[in-house]
């Protein structure tokens, strides 16, 4: 592996976790109150938000940021030249897609949400929750990019 590819790969994965750190926060604290934000993932925006997708939320967002660390920990010491490109090549090809799918959640319903004021005032909150989701579409970007940078290592290896 050449050197541009290993400070490519390295670096985008400290922008991957950078990002999800980020997004973590907004999660977590919501728009500046503390309470839990979310993304939502029901229809009827009545209701409370949906336990199946926040579970599936906060799986990806863990999930693929303790798979980020081990394998930006890997890139970083290993010395070996036995890489296993094509399990990267997988976990990045899933991560853009569930990336991608809670962004496209988090955008669903945020997009959608209005509170007991209707058209009174715009929502602190919606904007966050947009932004949120917006950022998890970055994110699945990033995933995508970073499989293309595993493929390409993953031709040249061999």
């Amino acid at each position: 592996m050449s050197l541009e590819m290993k400070i490519s790969g390295i670096s985008l994965k400290i922008f991957k976790l950078i990002l999800v750190i980020i997004i973590l926060i907004i999660y977590r604290t919501g728009y500046g109150n503390g309470e839990f934000l979310g993304v939502g993932g029901v229809w009827n925006h009545n209701e409370a938000k949906g336990a199946d997708a926040e579970i599936a939320a906060s799986g990806t967002f863990i999930g693929f940021t303790v798979y980020t660390l081990i394998v930006l920990f890997a890139q970083c010491f290993s010395q070996s030249k036995d890489k296993s490109y094509r399990i990267e090549i997988v976990m990045n090809i899933l991560g853009f897609f569930m990336w991608g799918a809670v962004g496209c959640i988090a955008l669903i319903y945020w997009g959608g949400y209005m509170n007991e004021h209707k058209y009174t005032q715009v929502l602190n909150e919606k904007q966050v929750g947009i932004a949120l989701g917006t950022l998890c579409i970055i994110e699945s970007a990033l995933y995508a990019c970073d499989t293309l940078i595993a493929y390409r290592e993953f031709i040249n290896s061999h």
